[in-house]
């Protein structure tokens, strides 16, 4: 590849490093859900089991 100097080649610049915190209580409790959603997830796990 010929570098001439006109451009900066962006791929080859490391990547910034990006710090994610993830949430320290991120499940969801099955009877918070309506019970539309409760009835369709019990019969997926059935179908699954």
């Amino acid at each position: 590849m010929i570098d001439d100097g006109l451009f900066d080649n962006e791929f080859n610049q490391p990547l910034p490093k990006v710090e994610t915190k993830l949430p320290q209580n991120y499940t969801k409790d099955l009877q918070a859900l309506p019970e539309k959603i409760k009835t369709k997830l019990f019969q997926k796990l059935n179908y699954i089991q």
